[in-house]
């Protein structure tokens, strides 16, 4: 697929937002602090969310080949290289690969590294038992949206599955959260298309989609861009801390539309 116009756009604002992210594990005061903070805990509290999910529906990843298909600082299978998993991270942004690599080095976690597009992953076919994704094919057009989702199924094993975990078009307070934000110029992450299904991105006679949604008190975090940014690490900081000692309020619809996909037995 020859890349759009708006593909090449959303790279260079990710290469861009991931040069100047406030995710680096870097040497400053915040940089040691999120280092202690993934070493101590293994990730945050919707990297914990999502591997609930994940592995009720993989069983023990140990052993298991995974493909983090967009996966920015890799935290969200950080768990999954934790518990023995295969993990090849791929990302279109060389600066979100060295900022993963240096968490799982932290860790002393093993992990494939790729440079490369979802639209053309340098993969044969059928490699991988799991592949997955967390907020990445949100920000592409639909059409563009459907080869990333064909270009997933490609290199994923008959017998494994897809996953993917976007932004829910039915999840108001999000939705709200980032109009303002747009409309006030503070969000920056720039095209976002909140999903309302994945049926229609795959072929109903090769493979079954199962969709639903959670995240309730997650998508509160979206308010962070309509406060003062002196007041952003605060809220930032209580949010994560209340979503790890209360997870049960991730646990109704919200932020998160998860697609399941699995191929149909013939």
């Amino acid at each position: 697929m020859r890349d759009s116009e708006h593909i090449k756009t959303v790279a260079d604002t990710w290469q861009e937002h991931w040069k100047n992210s406030d995710m680096a594990p870097d040497s400053s005061r915040q940089g040691r602090f999120l280092r202690w903070y993934i070493s101590k805990f293994g990730g945050f509290a919707i990297n914990r969310l999502v591997l609930t999910v994940l592995e009720k529906q993989l069983g023990s990843p140990k052993g298991k080949s995974i493909l983090d298909a967009g996966c920015g600082t890799g935290l969200n299978s950080l768990p999954l290289a934790a518990r023995g998993a295969e993990v090849t991270l791929l990302d279109i942004a060389p600066e979100a690969l060295n900022i993963a690599e240096t968490y799982y080095q932290e860790l002393e976690l093993k992990a494939n590294y790729v440079s490369g597009s979802i639209f053309e992953m340098p993969f044969e076919d059928g490699e991988f038992d799991l592949v997955w994704n967390t907020g990445v094919i949100e920000h592409f057009e639909p059409r563009e949206r459907k080869q990333a989702v064909s270009e997933m199924l490609r290199v994923m094993k008959p017998g494994g599955f897809m996953i993917t975990f976007n932004p829910n078009a039915s999840a108001p307070v999000y939705q709200r959260a980032k109009a303002k934000a747009e409309a006030r110029g503070t969000w920056d992450v720039g095209f976002e298309l909140p999903i309302e299904t994945l049926s229609a991105d795959v072929s109903p006679d090769e493979y079954e989609v199962t969709e639903w949604s959670l995240g309730w008190f997650f998508q509160y975090q979206f308010y962070k861009y309509l406060i003062p940014s002196a007041l952003k690490i605060p809220f930032v900081a209580t949010h994560e801390v209340t979503q790890s000692l209360l997870p049960f309020l991730n646990r109704p619809e919200g932020y998160f539309l998860v697609s399941l996909i699995r191929k149909k037995q013939k």
